[in-house]
């Protein structure tokens, strides 16, 4: 997969290309957002361990490749935030290439205002994050059910302990942890592949 698709491309059915497409301003288009993903751009996400046709991707393009198709799929209806040192929308899709800590708390304070307001949210990480505790504190605050998806390898101390934490936060927010989180947008429901697993 091509870096370009990670950092500058405006990946097609993104907030900004549907904007673009239907000639209304990024900001108009997104009060029509259903789902916000907040996905992890830390400098774990560069590992390759993700298995893919015979051999190994990293984590951060594996996620890039699940949401370029869910945006085909709801153009305009999913907005990326992005979190590591700090937390940012990306309407075109696609990481800014941040690569630093793993702060999920600020990302978390940033998608706030939209808690109870019929948004989804859905936190994709390899788990291990910097800022645990005060996250959870947040995430216990949410009205809304907060989902959460592991991404990163089937076995070994950090899977162990990126599930724990990932569990631990769909749980307190009422939400549910696996690796295949629906993505409810409209009348469709569609399922995310992260991993070659089922639930952990």
């Amino acid at each position: 997969m091509s870096t370009s698709l990670i950092k500058n491309e405006i990946l097609p059915g993104s907030v900004a290309d549907t904007a673009q497409k239907e000639g209304r301003s990024v900001a108009a288009q997104m009060v029509r957002v259903e789902a916000v993903v907040l996905g992890d751009n830390s400098g774990s996400m560069e590992t390759e361990d993700i298995p893919y046709k015979g051999g190994k991707i990293s984590r951060e393009q594996k996620l890039m490749m699940e949401l370029a198709s869910i945006y085909k799929q709801h153009p305009g209806r999913v907005l990326l935030v992005e979190f590591s040192d700090k937390a940012e929308m990306r309407p075109s899709g696609t990481f800014s290439g941040q690569h630093g800590g793993t702060l999920l708390a600020p990302a978390l304070e940033l998608v706030k205002d939209l808690d109870d307001t019929g948004v989804q949210f859905i936190i994709i990480s390899d788990g291990l994050a910097g800022d645990e505790d005060k996250a959870l504190r947040i995430a216990k605050g949410f009205k809304t059910k907060i989902d959460t998806v592991y991404v990163g390898p089937e076995s070994g101390s950090d899977a162990r302990e990126g599930r724990k934490f990932l569990r631990s936060l769909a749980t307190a927010s009422g939400g549910r942890f696996d690796v295949k989180p629906q993505v409810d947008v409209g009348p469709n429901i569609e399922m995310l592949f992260l991993t070659d697993g089922g639930a952990r």
